[in-house]
């Protein structure tokens, strides 16, 4: 590029001078717009760089966004950009917009359009409505957007926003809309008022704190794919609607998932998302962490793509039949990144806005997906707000599970969750809180470093995981459960909610702020892991590794999370990343199931257990230091609820274990009527009654 114009602030403008033209020198430069304009710029200051010279000119104050040229007196010329001007303190107050009408508001009468375009200097509303199209020039309006209202019943019509920005045409979507075409390709006017579903709220009980949460992530495909299944729609929304589904006489489905007596079903995003091809669902396979449109739910999910009601009628009867069985819907949420920055709609319609970037226009890849969203943008920030709280009113989704949360501001989660809980009973919040590489100052992500800043806030904790299973990224190396068990003290403390900041880690204000697990959607099951720590174990050990560690996440202080098929021994085939793996990999396995119900029995009791004892649930760290009392011999934990006179003995040994006086079992992992007895056996976990308060 010989030359480059960009504006500083409304009264300064710096021109980049190819050093491979005239040597980059030029004696003046005229500032020029699309109405005869033409102003001599002064220069006050020059600069030599390697490859250019830079010139720093004072103009007149700038009208943004009109069209302006800048020319050197050998004519070269260059359109004035604002791609850094966007990011100034000026512009963000100029140019913000706090309504609650973007996108576009039906009525059978007349539509009305608004969208942001800061930049633009022009915006053209491309209708395509029964075969007809019409591009209607849209009215700058307030806070850098443009308006436009049509007096014709527009329902079904399609739409895209034509955007000049800089001189340079896009297309884009409306990141508003309600409905669009397959595959993104154009948004469409539908009447919210014919979306309506019962939310089927009566069907759910009371929730009011976190740590009564039991979280079972599942991925809408996996749950319903596999031939074991018997369901008929598979991979679809409408899957979570078919009753009475089996395999060899055991429930399949939603019966089995509501069996087990979780309280939350956590789905993997379910939002529109660019890596699978809606019209051809079966031809590739993607968790979902690739946002294309935010505010629409996947069409390779439904059942017509193509049809902008059944996406959406699909999703809020998917969520609706979770209810109806007794169980709320968290929604994982990608907030932090995109698909692709440049086809994105947000940079069409306000180019470098939405995405964070660096000093010299560094681009921002904390998600390391080639592109971070600026929630610290204010318009970025209200989309992130508006976006979330269209989720829980509209969907009726009862939480959130943040993608990277890191990426984002402490400031915006705080919001999304003060916006949000007054919409839902019992709406919770929580997700990934680790520190990326992202270009933001530490003091402002949403980290579990800063844990304190949002008290609403639940965290993955990872310091549990680690220390229960083992490493997750060196798959040799195990944890308390599975032979490594060295770090005694930091055991403890996950098991009381990470309460103390114990030789390394985080420690959490409340229990209701942790999220215990061992294992999620990424990198190695449970049961591959173990695999790789022991190899050479039989099978019938590798299931008392799993159990054990199945009992400390539902038995430990702060909110129980496990991941679809945990309890019945899921595995990836050692496969630890199957994002965009095969769905034979990826299925949950009913058949497996089967073979392995004993433990999902189990589980079903430990969850049971959980559920009727209150000093398992404990939402104040102040009370669990009251109440409970943990302690060890060599490497079996004796954990001691107070208030209900259990006594929990959790042995990771491959050796029997016998305690000092005789107690009466309340649960071990037979689940038999059990007299007094002394004796943990080796890799388990066994919860007496304490007779005399003894050990």
């Amino acid at each position: 590029m010989l030359i480059f114009a960009e504006l500083v602030n409304k009264n300064t403008i710096k021109v980049n001078l190819s050093k491979s033209f005239y040597n980059g020198i030029s004696s003046y430069f005229r500032l020029k717009d699309t109405k005869g304009l033409s102003e001599l710029l002064e220069i006050i200051e020059k600069k030599e760089t390697k490859k250019d010279i830079e010139y720093i000119l004072r103009c007149n104050e700038i009208n943004v966004p009109e069209e302006y040229y800048v020319s050197d007196e050998h004519n070269l010329k260059a359109p004035l950009s604002y791609l850094s001007y966007v990011k100034t303190e000026e512009f963000k107050e100029e140019f913000y917009y706090d309504g609650d009408d973007l996108g576009a508001v039906y009525t059978k009468d007349a539509t009305s359009f608004r969208v942001f375009a800061p930049l633009a200097s022009e915006v053209i509303l491309h209708l395509n409505l029964h075969g007809a199209k019409y591009n209607l020039p849209m009215l700058k309006s307030v806070g850098g957007t443009f308006v436009l209202t049509v007096e014709l019943d527009l329902e079904y019509a399609t739409y895209t926003y034509l955007v000049k920005n800089c001189g340079k045409w896009t297309e884009a979507c409306d990141p508003y809309a309600y409905s669009a075409t397959a595959n993104g390709k154009e948004s469409v006017v539908i009447n919210p008022a014919k979306c309506f579903v019962d939310s089927c709220d009566k069907y759910l009980s009371e929730f009011k704190n976190n740590v009564d949460a039991i979280i079972y992530e599942l991925h809408i495909r996996d749950f319903s794919v596999s031939e074991s299944s018997n369901i008929k729609n598979k991979g679809k929304f409408v899957a979570f609607m078919e009753k009475g589904r089996n395999y060899n006489g055991y429930p399949t489905g939603i019966d089995y998932i509501k069996s087990l007596g979780v309280t939350h079903v956590q789905l993997l995003p379910f939002y529109d998302f660019g890596s699978v091809d809606e019209l051809n669902q079966f031809e590739s396979y993607n968790w979902g962490y690739d946002p294309t449109l935010y505010n629409i739910p996947e069409g390779s999910y439904s059942l017509n793509p193509n049809d902008p009601y059944s996406r959406i009628l699909e999703c809020k009867s998917m969520i609706a039949s979770i209810h109806k069985n007794g169980m709320r819907v968290n929604m994982d949420v990608v907030y932090n990144h995109m698909f692709s920055r440049d086809d994105s709609c947000f940079e069409a319609l306000a180019p470098n806005y939405f995405f964070r970037i660096g000093k010299n226009g560094k681009i921002s890849n904390g998600s390391f997906c080639g592109n971070d969203f600026d929630s610290l943008m204010p318009m970025a920030r209200k989309f992130i707000v508006d976006s979330t709280q269209r989720w829980v009113s509209f969907y009726n989704v009862d939480g959130f599970r943040f993608d990277l949360m890191g990426i984002i501001d402490y400031k915006t989660l705080n919001e999304v969750y003060e916006k949000c809980s007054p919409l839902r009973p019992g709406f919770m919040m929580y997700g990934e809180g680790w520190s990326m590489p992202t270009l933001m100052d530490k003091k402002l992500m949403g980290t579990q470093l800063n844990n304190k800043l949002m008290p609403n806030i639940g965290f993955f904790n990872d310091r549990f995981r680690e220390q229960i299973k083992g490493d997750t990224f060196e798959p040799a190396i195990g944890g308390y459960t599975t032979g490594n068990k060295y770090d005694i003290e930091i055991v403890e403390d996950v098991i009381l909610g990470s309460s103390k900041k114990v030789k390394y880690g985080v420690s959490y204000l409340s229990p209701n702020n942790v999220v215990n697990y061992v294992e999620c959607h990424d990198n190695a099951t449970l049961w591959d892991k173990i695999g790789f720590v022991n190899p050479d174990e039989s099978d019938e050990i590798k299931t008392k590794r799993q159990k054990l560690n199945l009992g400390i996440v539902l038995l430990s202080q702060g909110i129980s999370f496990i991941h679809a098929g945990q309890e019945f021994l899921r595995t990836k085939d050692g496969e630890e990343n199957s994002y965009m793996s095969s769905d034979e990999i990826n299925k949950l396995d009913y058949k497996r199931m089967v073979e392995n119900y004993k433990v999902v029995e189990y589980v079903k009791r430990l969850i049971n257990f959980r559920k009727t004892h209150t000093s398992l649930r404990e939402t104040e760290q102040k009370e669990i230091a009251r109440n409970i009392e943990i302690l060890h011999h060599n490497n079996v934990i004796f954990y001691r609820l107070k208030k209900d006179g259990l006594l929990i003995v959790i042995n990771p040994e491959l050796t029997d274990y016998n305690i000092n006086n005789p107690h009466k079992i309340v649960f071990d992992e037979f689940g038999l009527e059990a007299p007094t007895t002394t004796l943990v056996p080796a890799l388990s976990i066994v919860i007496f009654k304490e007779l005399d308060g003894n050990e």
